[in-house]
């Protein structure tokens, strides 16, 4: 039960992140020929809880902006400071700084899309950390 309940969560995570990122690159060319979407599913096909494992924490620690839907937070927090490789601080912080150009171009209502995805990943990754905790206490 306890693995069957973890692989909902991934797969849940996963989904919304694809969803996500799939978005993303229905808006934007650089996005879409830099094979972001083909990369991130390469990537949940093969380490599935990888990806909630190592995208999660940072997902939690922008809780309260996730959920106040703070878009200003977004487009100006300096996120760079989460990794300390060099290369892969390159390849994110190029990533962030070309999906807040899609931002800033989205509709209300895509904006609010782009809201219910990030808020659906906060709460698929508390749910799956309440039942890691709880298989801890037994």
């Amino acid at each position: 039960m306890d693995d069957e309940k973890k692989f909902i969560y991934t797969t849940s995570f996963n989904s919304i992140m694809k969803k996500l990122i799939k978005f993303s690159c229905s808006k934007s060319f650089a996005l879409k020929t830099n094979r972001i979407k083909e990369r991130v599913s390469l990537l949940i096909d093969n380490a599935p809880l990888t990806v909630l494992e190592q995208a999660g924490p940072y997902i939690l620690k922008y809780a309260k902006n996730i959920k106040n839907r703070d878009g200003e937070f977004f487009m100006n927090a300096d996120f760079s400071e989460n990794y300390s490789n060099d290369e892969n601080k390159k390849d994110i912080v190029t990533v962030i700084n070309r999906i807040r150009k899609i931002y800033k171009k989205c509709s209300t209502k895509e904006k609010e899309y782009i809201c219910d995805l990030c808020d659906d990943l906060l709460i698929t990754y508390c749910k799956y950390l309440s039942h890691q905790r709880g298989i801890a206490k037994k």
